[in-house]
C-alpha cells in the first residue's frame, strides 16, 4: 500500500491480486496509520463505485 495525504482523504494504491486499486479513504480524526506493506481490509457500497481502466503511457 502506498499512501498520499490530500487533508481530509488519504489516497492508498492497494494491490489486490495482479491489480492495483487507487483508493480514497475519508480521514476520521482517529489518527488512522497507515504504512506502505501494511495489511488493509477493502469494503465498499457498490454505488459508491467508479471503475476505471489505467491510464497507460
Amino acid at each position: 500500500m502506498i499512501a498520499s495525504f490530500l487533508g481530509a482523504f488519504t489516497e492508498c494504491e492497494v494491490k489486490v491480486g495482479g491489480h492495483t486499486l487507487s483508493v480514497k479513504v475519508q480521514m476520521d480524526g482517529q489518527g488512522m496509520q497507515l504504512t506502505p506493506g501494511r495489511a488493509v481490509n477493502c469494503r465498499w457500497e457498490s454505488e459508491d463505485v467508479l471503475v476505471m481502466p489505467a491510464e497507460r503511457g
